[in-house]
C-alpha cells in the first residue's frame, strides 16, 4: 500500500504549548517553530489524525490547539521560514 501523501500544516497552541513542543520532538515530527505556540510540520495525513497523533484533539497531553493544512504560501519572515518551506513542500505529481 502507498504511503500517504506528505501534507505542510501549521499548528497553533493555545493552550500548554509546551507540550505540544515535546510532543513533536518525542514523535520526531519534521517541524519548524514559528513561535513560541506555533509551528509549521510535514505529516502524511490528514489534520485531524496529525492533532489525534499529537494529543491535541482529545486533550490527552494537556494541551489544545489548531492544526491547519495549507497548500500555498505568502508573506514575510525570516530567511530560515522560507528555506524549511522550500526543503520541506511536498513535491507535485
Amino acid at each position: 500500500m502507498a504511503e500517504p501523501a506528505k501534507q505542510v500544516f501549521v499548528i497553533v497552541g493555545t493552550k500548554n504549548a509546551p507540550a505540544i513542543a515535546d510532543k513533536l520532538l518525542e514523535l520526531e515530527v519534521r517541524s519548524h517553530r514559528l513561535a513560541d505556540n506555533a509551528w509549521l510540520a510535514v505529516y502524511p495525513g490528514t489534520a485531524r489524525e496529525l492533532a489525534e497523533t499529537l494529543g491535541i484533539r482529545k486533550g490527552e497531553i494537556g494541551a489544545a490547539g489548531l492544526v491547519i493544512p495549507f497548500d500555498s504560501y505568502s508573506g514575510r519572515a525570516a530567511s530560515e521560514v522560507w528555506e524549511w518551506l522550500k526543503v520541506n513542500w511536498p513535491e507535485s505529481d
